[in-house]
Formats: C-alpha cells, structure tokens, sequence
C-alpha cells in the first residue's frame, strides 16, 4: 500500500443487466475496480449498488428504494464519487452523480484502461476540467458517444486488465464456494 493518506469515495458503476450473464459481468467489474482501488491504497471504495442488493431484492421497486436511501445516509462521509466508465454510464449511476453535485461532491472518471490507451488519456483530459458539472456534463456526453462491444464495453479494459479480472473473479468465486457450503 502507497503511504498516501486514503480517501474515501463511492463508486458509480452499473448494476442492473438485461440477463444475469449482464449483471454478472457488472459485479465483476465493480469489483475489479474496488480491487485496484484497495490495492493502490488511495481511495477506499464504497459501493452500496452491490452491497444491499446481497440482501435486498433489487427486482421490488420498494426494496430497491430502500437500498437508494440508506446508501444515500453515506454519501455526505465520502471526499468524491468515482464514475467507473468502461461499462458505460447507467440511469442509476446518472442518480448517483447528479445527488453528488448536489451536495457539492467532487466526481472523478475512471477507467481500467492502461494509462498510455487511448480511453485513458481521453478520462484524463476529462478529469482536468476544473468546474465539476462541466466535467460531468463533458463526461456524461463523451462516454455516451462510445459503442458497446459485444460484452457490453464501451472501453479495452478487458485487454490490458487479464491479470485483475482472473484474481477478482477468483475471490468472487470463493465466496460463493462459501455459500454453497451453507446448508
């Protein structure tokens, strides 16, 4: 771990898929991007979407009010919101970032990209805009641009990020191992 203080933030990454095999592919990606977060030791992720989701049915709209609403009793303790983009920008993450200004919060772009591609450097130019609803606004519209790939990527995440996907994907799975064994 960097010897950087850690800052806390919420992570802004789609939940809800067309099928399971969607909404699979977005717990894995919120997870690799907690992972990485963790393991740089700058920021300590929070992500609620994926948290009472575990616990709360997100297919009842009054469950899922639920969830949205005790999520929002943290989000005055975070420094930023973190808008992970390479599955595309969802109305649920729209919510997120939107209450976030609102509030006066700092939002910043991510991508899993490698830092020299060409999505990086685009986030980067993104993240230097100084006024935080321009920054939005300016990012909202660019990722929107962006097609989705037959996985449902808007950016090459999957090429440069092998090694993040196995080992998170593997820690995903033993807990589930571990669930399996509950009788």
């Amino acid at each position: 771990m960097k010897n950087e203080i850690a800052k806390n933030v919420i992570i802004e990454s789609p939940f809800k898929g067309c099928d399971n095999t969607e909404s699979g592919q977005h717990i894995l990606y919120v997870n690799m991007v907690a992972r990485k977060m963790l393991l740089e030791g700058k920021n300590v992720p929070l992500f609620f979407h994926t948290l009472y989701t575990q616990c709360l049915d997100d297919s009842s709209m009054e469950e899922r009010e639920i969830g949205i609403k005790a999520s929002l009793n943290f989000h005055n303790l975070v420094e930023k919101h973190v808008i992970a983009i390479d599955r595309g920008i969802s109305d649920g993450m729209i919510y997120g970032v939107k209450a976030a200004i609102e509030r006066g919060s700092d939002i910043e772009f991510l991508t899993l990209c490698d830092e020299s591609s060409v999505e990086a450097k685009i986030i980067k130019q993104i993240n230097d805009i100084e006024n935080i609803e321009e920054r939005w606004n300016v990012g909202l519209k660019t990722i929107n641009s962006l097609k989705k790939d037959n996985w449902g990527d808007v950016s090459g995440y999957r090429l440069t990020s092998h090694t993040l996907m196995v080992d998170t994907k593997n820690t995903l799975m033993g807990i589930a191992d571990r669930i399996d064994c509950i009788q």
